[in-house]
């Protein structure tokens, strides 16, 4: 998990992170790695109706709860509120 990452990488840099340590043999859990920005954190507390697939604080719980499910069994993952509704239709509009 990155915290306060201000660069346009930092998903790239969590995504890189992730592939060494699964290149190491480690499980990496599904929607285990959130990247927090400041500028999403001042977006969500001046226009929260906008912001709904941006990570913020509230989604560290979802990352924790499915690092938690690796050591449990049945492991029982969660997703991301956002992945709940008709995903496809926001990009499939475009094309």
């Amino acid at each position: 998990m990155l915290r306060d990452a201000h660069q346009v990488g930092a998903q790239t840099v969590l995504w890189r992170r992730q592939g060494v340590l699964s290149s190491l043999g480690c499980l990496i859990p599904p929607m285990s790695g959130v990247v927090i920005t400041r500028v999403g954190e001042a977006l969500r507390s001046r226009a929260p109706e906008v912001c709904s697939d941006v990570w913020g604080l509230g989604d560290v719980g979802v990352a924790l709860s499915n690092l938690a499910a690796c050591l449990a069994e049945p492991r029982s993952f969660q997703a991301w509120a956002v992945d709940r509704d008709d995903y496809r239709a926001r990009w499939l509009e475009r094309f």
